[in-house]
C-alpha cells in the first residue's frame, strides 16, 4: 500500500515488512510510524492493510490493498456447522472461529490464507461454544466457551491456533465454577481481561497478567449484584471498557484506567438496555450497542474514552445491537436483530 503523506510517496507495505507478528509488534509499528513525516493516527496493519495516516497539516491520506466489505462471498464449509460467534485476526493470514449453539458442539476452524479455506481444530469432545476469542500477539490466541452456569472454561494457543496448540488454563482456584467466558480482550504488555457470567447478578471480570497462562489469572473485586459482562474492548493508554447487563433497563458501562485493576461505574442514566457491544474507533470516540428485546436497540457514542456518551438518533424499531467493528477511514459497522430472519446491518461513515 501506498500513501501520499505531505506530499511524499510512503510505501507502508516496505515500512512495515518483518514486523508483524512479533511478541513486540506494537512498539515495532510505532517506531515505523515515527519515521513517516506528520502526526499518524489509526494504522491497522493486517491483510488486507488498511491504513489511514492524518498528517501535521491536516491531510488526510488513505490507502487500501482492496476494497474492502464492497462484494461478499459465501465461503465453502461444509454441513453441520455450527452457528459462528466469534472470530479473530491473529496476522499472516490466519483467522480463527469459534462456533457452537448447545451444550458440547463447540469447534475452533482455522484459516491461514484469509478465510479462503477453512479446517476444523481438533480440541477433544464436550467442548462448549467458543463465543470470544482474541489474539495477544506472538502466535498467542485465548478462546472463551461455556453454556451456563459453572461450565465456563478458557483454552490457549501459543502458536496461532493449529492442532494440538491447545490447552485449558487453570483458573485458580480449581473447580470453583467459573462462568460462561462471554468476551476476552487483549491490552497489551500481556494483560488480558475476561467477562464472564450467565445471568442476573453472576457477572464477574477476570484479569491476567502473563499472556493469560496457567495461575496467571484473578478475579477482579467489583462489589455485587454485577450483571454478566458480555463485551469489552481496550482503547488505549490503559483505558478498558465493560458493558454489562442481563435484561430489562439493567445495563452498565464500566471503565478502567489502569489496564483493568480498578473499576468505575459509568453513570449513564436510567433504564439502559444491556451492552452486547463496544468497539474503539480511535481519538478517544467509543460505540457501544444495546437491547434486550425487539425493536429497544440503541448505539450510545463517547468522544472521551469512555467518560461520557450521547444516545445516537437511529430512529424507532431498531432491533438489539449484538456487534460492532471500526474499520478505519471512519467507518463503523453494527450488527443487529433479535430473532430468526430480522438480521440487519448498519453503516456509518462518519464517527
Amino acid at each position: 500500500m501506498t500513501v501520499r503523506i505531505n506530499k511524499q510517496k510512503i510505501n507502508l507495505r516496505e515500512k512495515l515488512a518483518g514486523f508483524e507478528g512479533k511478541a513486540n509488534a506494537s512498539e515495532s509499528y510505532e517506531n515505523v510510524l515515527n519515521t513517516l513525516p506528520g502526526d499518524t493516527r489509526g494504522l491497522s496493519v493486517g491483510g488486507p492493510l488498511v491504513g489511514q495516516i492524518k498528517t501535521s497539516d491536516g491531510y488526510t491520506g488513505e490507502g487500501l490493498v482492496e476494497d474492502i466489505g464492497v462484494s461478499w462471498n459465501k465461503v465453502e464449509m461444509g454441513s453441520g456447522l455450527e452457528n459462528i460467534i466469534s472470530l479473530a485476526y491473529c496476522g499472516n493470514g490466519i483467522v480463527l472461529a469459534g462456533s457452537g449453539s448447545g451444550t458440547g458442539d463447540g469447534d475452533i476452524y482455522r484459516s491461514a490464507d484469509y478465510g479462503v479455506s477453512w479446517t476444523k481444530v481438533e480440541m477433544g469432545s464436550d467442548l462448549e461454544y467458543i463465543i470470544s476469542l482474541a489474539y495477544c500477539g506472538n502466535g498467542i490466541v485465548l478462546a472463551g466457551s461455556g453454556n451456563g452456569i459453572g461450565d465456563g472454561d478458557i483454552y490457549r494457543s501459543a502458536d496461532y491456533g493449529v492442532d494440538g496448540s491447545w490447552s485449558k488454563v487453570e483458573m485458580e482456584p480449581p473447580g470453583s465454577g467459573l462462568n460462561f467466558i462471554r468476551s476476552l480482550a487483549y491490552c497489551g504488555n500481556g494483560i488480558v481481561v475476561a467477562g464472564s457470567g450467565v445471568g442476573t447478578g453472576d457477572g464477574d471480570i477476570y484479569r491476567s497478567t502473563n499472556y493469560g497462562v496457567d495461575g496467571s489469572w484473578s478475579k477482579v473485586e467489583m462489589g455485587s449484584d454485577l450483571e454478566r459482562i458480555s463485551s469489552l474492548v481496550y482503547c488505549g493508554n490503559g483505558i478498558v471498557l465493560a458493558g454489562g447487563g442481563a435484561g430489562t433497563g439493567d445495563g452498565d458501562i464500566y471503565r478502567s484506567t489502569d489496564y483493568g485493576v480498578n473499576w468505575t461505574k459509568v453513570e449513564m442514566g436510567s433504564d439502559l438496555e444491556y451492552i452486547r457491544s463496544l468497539a474503539y474507533c480511535g481519538n478517544g470516540i467509543v460505540l457501544a450497542g444495546s437491547g434486550s428485546s425487539v425493536d429497544d436497540g440503541d448505539i450510545y457514542r463517547s468522544a472521551d474514552y469512555g467518560v461520557s456518551w450521547t444516545k445516537v438518533e437511529m430512529g424507532s424499531g431498531l432491533e438489539y445491537i449484538v456487534s460492532l467493528v471500526y474499520c478505519g477511514n471512519g467507518i463503523v459497522l453494527a450488527g443487529g436483530g433479535v430473532g430468526t430472519g430480522d438480521g440487519d446491518i448498519y453503516r456509518s461513515t462518519i464517527w
